[in-house]
């Protein structure tokens, strides 16, 4: 009997899949947070109370050689990328159960299918199982973990009084404060603004009102955005004239962005500098390089430089000259170096193997243009960096690798 898996209510058998190999069956783990303590050896742990979700793999076979393969390649990558939000999984290996999961990649499904054949399909998955007889909850054994959803008002959290940004889990980290602007730095994980209580937007004005220096009528606006999953520097204005000024100095290319990021995979030569010509596909959110000129592609500068190599990992230091959509990102996996721990563009085996939940892509460095206005010509050249993220130390000494 050939292995398949059901997938949104659909069975990969009746796609022309067939699984060749499940790699392991996952689980998750608690998660918890981890504080170096000055002058003494180890780290304070602290039990956040929550289980992080795991990764379910499925090595598949595309078995359809006949002339209708495109179309079928296509309905495969749709039936994968269409579906918002956790979906049911199960599968022929523990029939009597289902996962809740979100397909995760290869975002580029359709492509590997019509010239590989193969490829392995990643699903994100909660971590408890449930069976299908009732569908009720698989009874907890040990080494099992259960992640359990409740409002924020169940938990105490929401505020009764005050502003709603004071539910931003803590106060935002400033490199950089005057009158005019602030430059904060975001860690990974968190947006810059949203919908959501903790933004970056929302940790400074946390600050701020802890700080007994909010003004409702006066709040800070973002003058640049960073991705999700992606640390680093964000100028913040504090003023109309500072948020005009450093939107059109951003727009206009004046402010030289550096990051610094582990890719997958050594780039060769060690020091380029990369073109070409990038594409959005909204529908599936996300970029791709093209060499040449096409409707809707804008042209694309990037700029490496190799620091240090680990193993199959490299540390670069990289400038945007054109600053688009994942552009870095893009980029660099258009060469086969993608980001370590990216898992849209990225090569997910190696972000479970190293055990990476976002991408180690960090926006270290702002150097201001010159500034003829007086107000902001003290700033001229100013130089401003985030601290170093923690995977550029585990390169240099080969502990990541």
């Amino acid at each position: 009997m050939n292995s398949f898996f059901v997938w949104a209510g659909e069975t990969s058998f009746s796609k022309g899949l067939t699984i060749e190999r499940c790699p392991s069956f996952g689980a998750g783990q608690r998660i918890v947070e981890k504080t170096a303590i000055p002058g003494k050896s180890g780290d304070l742990v602290f039990d956040t109370g929550a289980f992080s979700n795991y990764i379910q793999s499925y090595e598949i076979w595309f078995r359809d050689k006949s002339a209708g393969m495109t179309s079928a390649a296509k309905s495969i990558a749709t039936w994968l990328l269409s579906p918002l939000g956790y979906q049911r999984l199960e599968d022929t290996y523990d029939p009597d159960v289902f996962r809740m999961a979100v397909y995760t990649g290869p975002i580029e499904i359709e492509n590997w299918m019509l010239t590989y054949g193969r490829a392995t399909l990643d699903f994100d998955c909660m971590p408890q199982r449930w069976l299908k007889s009732g569908q009720t909850p698989i009874s907890v054994q040990n080494g099992d973990v259960i992640r359990v959803y409740l409002l924020d008002d169940q938990l105490g959290l929401t505020s009764q009084e005050g502003p709603e940004f004071l539910q931003a889990r803590a106060p935002a980290e400033f490199i950089y404060e005057n009158d005019d602007l602030i430059v904060a730095n975001k860690p990974a994980g968190i947006p810059v603004d949203g919908d959501e209580s903790d933004t970056l937007l929302n940790r400074v004005l946390r600050r701020l009102y802890e700080e007994k220096r909010w003004d409702a009528a006066h709040e800070p606006r973002l003058c640049h955005r960073l991705d999700t999953g992606t640390s680093g520097l964000v100028i913040i204005a504090k003023t109309p004239e500072a948020e005009e000024l450093f939107l059109s100095a951003i727009k206009n290319r004046e402010v030289q962005k550096t990051y610094l990021c582990v890719t997958f995979g050594r780039p060769m030569p060690p020091d380029a500098t990369l073109g070409g010509y990038l594409l959005k596909d909204a529908d599936r959110g996300i970029v791709k390089i093209v060499e040449d000129k096409q409707p809707g592609a804008k042209e694309v500068e990037t700029r490496y430089e190799t620091i240090a190599v680990s193993g199959r990992l490299a540390l670069l230091k990289v400038q945007l000259i054109t600053g688009r959509t994942h552009q870095i990102r893009a980029h660099m996996a258009s060469i086969g170096c993608p980001i370590l721990g990216d898992s849209k563009y990225g090569n997910n085996s190696a972000n479970r193997e190293l055990k990476l939940k976002y991408q180690a892509l960090c926006a270290w460095e702002l150097t201001m243009p010159r500034f003829t206005q007086p107000d902001f010509a003290f700033l001229s050249g100013k130089t401003f960096h985030a601290p170093k993220p923690w995977y550029y130390q585990q390169v240099l000494d080969g502990t990541l690798k």
